[in-house]
């Protein structure tokens, strides 16, 4: 076991990865835990076996429950930031995605709208900063 110590010492001071194989009862965990308390580092255990998958290390994808009704929230909102002034004048005639697939999209056009009307407020005078606080108010 001393060697097994020494060997994962060294990776551990290079800051090289170990990945620690054999039977039970083997001596892996203790070493790694007496080394952890020598270093005075934190030691995360995962205990893989042959079923062990990618998921357990990474974590694995959470369901989105109730999409429907987060669509609908969505192209409510869309709607709602369509009717503003600082979208009238600036968005023009662009179609905004309301679909939530185009969410990405929509966000990123609005954001390029916001970054136009900071950058040339002058050009719009009928939008006023106030509108910019009514719209943080819709999320």
């Amino acid at each position: 076991m001393w060697r097994l110590y020494f060997l994962i010492e060294r990776c551990c001071r290079s800051r090289e990865p170990v990945l620690l194989v054999g039977e039970t009862g083997g001596g892996k965990t203790t070493v790694c835990q007496v080394l952890s308390a020598v270093l005075g580092v934190k030691l995360h255990i995962l205990n893989c076996h042959q079923y062990t998958e990618t998921s357990d290390f990474i974590g694995g994808f959470c369901p989105i429950r109730d999409r429907s009704r987060i669509a609908l929230e969505f192209k409510h909102l869309i709607s709602r930031m369509m009717e503003m002034k600082i979208f009238i004048h600036i968005a023009g005639d662009v179609p905004f995605p309301s679909d939530i697939s185009g969410a990405v999209s929509a966000i990123n056009h609005i954001n390029g709208i916001l970054d136009r009307y900071r950058k040339e407020k002058e050009l719009f005078p009928d939008v006023q900063p106030q509108e910019l606080n009514d719209r943080r108010k819709l999320s």
